[in-house]
């Protein structure tokens, strides 16, 4: 569910004002934008949100959440503005741990943290 609770946080929480440092972007693991959250975007969305920095690391062989599904959901955020790097890890379970997820989640940690010139981060 945090996943889920942190992709309903991109789409819900005001990034104004003092809020507006808040976010750097969004880490998902082994969960997928809800298809509710979809109905909260309709009309415009504000600028910050074009390319705004989303990486969602999924197990190819979760059994609890599907795959497919995952796969479709985090394309139609995508197309809605975000920047969304989406990494399908084969072998991995929905409760397990890998490797490369763990370096990807770091990598990405570190980029949005410190990288300036990413739309989550601008002022």
């Amino acid at each position: 569910q945090g996943a889920g609770m942190a992709m309903d946080s991109l789409i819900h929480f005001p990034m104004k004002g003092r809020h507006r440092k808040k976010f750097a972007g969004v880490l998902s693991q082994h969960g997928l934008v809800q298809p509710e959250t979809f109905k909260d975007m309709v009309g415009p969305r504000p600028r910050w949100f074009k390319n705004f920095p989303v990486l969602a690391l999924h197990g190819m062989a979760d059994e609890m959440i599907d795959y497919g599904r995952t796969v479709r959901l985090y394309r139609q955020l995508a197309r809605l503005g975000p920047a969304v790097r989406f990494l399908g890890i084969e072998g991995l379970r929905h409760s397990g741990s890998d490797p490369t997820e763990d370096q990807e989640a770091a990598l990405f940690a570190r980029q949005v943290l410190t990288d300036r010139k990413e739309p989550g981060l601008q002022k």
